[in-house]
C-alpha cells in the first residue's frame, strides 16, 4: 500500500496561517488578510497614523518563507510616497539611530515581522497624511519570490485594540 504525504511547503503555510489565528484569537478579519508569492507568505499589514503635518510614515508586515532556500525582500514600493525605503534601527553609542538598508533577509522556514523600532518601510515624501482606517498599497518585490501587492491598513496592528494593547507593545 502507497502512503501519501503532505508537502513541506503545505505544512509551513498551514503552520504559519495557524499562527496568525492563535495570535488574533480569530479567524483572519479586515487588516489581517495574507498575500503570496512564490513561496512567501505576507501578513499583518498595517500602517502608523501620522500627524496633519507629517511627510514621513511607516509601514510594518510579517513575511514567512516556506521556500527551500532564504530569501530577500529587496524594494517596496507605494503610489502614496515619493520614496519608499527599508530602514532598520541600530544603537551607535548610546543612541539608537535609524538607517537605510539594502533589503531584509527571511531564511528558509522562518517569519520574519516587521515592527516599531525594529526594522520597517519608511514612506518618505507622503502625498497626505496617514488616517486612521485609510488603506495603503504596498508592492514588494522579492529577489526569488518576485513581487506582489499587499494592502496595509492605517492604525495599531492588527488585534492591537481588541487586546487592549498599542502599537509600542510589537
Amino acid at each position: 500500500m502507497r502512503r501519501k504525504s503532505i508537502s513541506p511547503a503545505l505544512l509551513l503555510f498551514a503552520a504559519v496561517f495557524g499562527g496568525f489565528v492563535l495570535v488574533t484569537g480569530a479567524a483572519v478579519q479586515a487588516g489581517e488578510k495574507t498575500y503570496t508569492t512564490g513561496h512567501m507568505v505576507i501578513g499583518r499589514a498595517w500602517a502608523a497614523e501620522t500627524p496633519r503635518v507629517a511627510k514621513t510614515g511607516a509601514a510594518y508586515f510579517t513575511m514567512a518563507n516556506g521556500g527551500p532556500k532564504a530569501d530577500y525582500l529587496i524594494a517596496v514600493a507605494s503610489p502614496i510616497a515619493q520614496n519608499v525605503a527599508l530602514h532598520a534601527h541600530r544603537m551607535v553609542g548610546n543612541v539608537m539611530q535609524m538607517a537605510p538598508v539594502l533589503g531584509i533577509a527571511i531564511p528558509s522556514g522562518q517569519t520574519v515581522a516587521l515592527k516599531p523600532g525594529g526594522r520597517h518601510v519608511m514612506l518618505i515624501g507622503l502625498s497626505k497624511p496617514l488616517k486612521g482606517g485609510d488603506k495603503i498599497p504596498l508592492t514588494l518585490s522579492f529577489k526569488h519570490s518576485g513581487s506582489v501587492q499587499v494592502v496595509a491598513v492605517v492604525g495599531l496592528p492588527p488585534g492591537a485594540r481588541k487586546k487592549g494593547r498599542s502599537y509600542r507593545s510589537y
